[in-house]
């Protein structure tokens, strides 16, 4: 074989130890990730993340069990920034002390009215004299 030919077995080593670290665990070949840049479900139906990593171009699928292990904080980063949280509708202008106070009252408002329905359903019970008995009553 003539030097530099694809064939030379040095070349062969080196292509093969690239190749084999392209393939490795992206942690395991020593990259240090970024920022998760996305999610997916594989084939198989396990979350994996699109991460970016330090100091490369390169983007590389990692399992979400390993991520989990690995880089937490990047994990908790991604999921919060992805995180939606829906406010109450309130009443114009109402600031969240008053609100707190609007929902007091209206809790002590449907508490007197169910004590008052309570009531009502009660006096009718005992003004009818009926041996009826309503649900939760026993016979005595």
């Amino acid at each position: 074989m003539k030097r530099g030919e694809i064939g030379s077995p040095a070349k062969n080593t080196r292509s093969k130890r690239k190749t084999i670290l392209e393939g490795a665990d992206p942690f395991e070949r020593g990259l240090e990730p970024a920022k998760i840049l996305g999610a997916s479900v594989n084939s198989s139906g396990q979350l994996t993340f699109l991460m970016k990593w330090k100091g490369i171009d390169s983007l590389d699928k990692v399992s979400a069990k390993v991520a989990h292990i690995k880089c937490p904080q990047l994990v908790i980063a991604f999921y919060e920034e992805r995180v939606v949280f829906e406010k109450k509708d309130t009443a114009p202008g109402s600031t969240a002390a008053g609100s707190d106070d609007e929902q007091e009252e209206n809790d002590e408002a449907q508490t007197e009215v169910k004590t008052e329905i309570k009531t009502e359903a009660e006096d009718q019970n005992s003004d009818n004299g009926d041996d009826e008995l309503s649900v939760g009553e026993t016979y005595n």
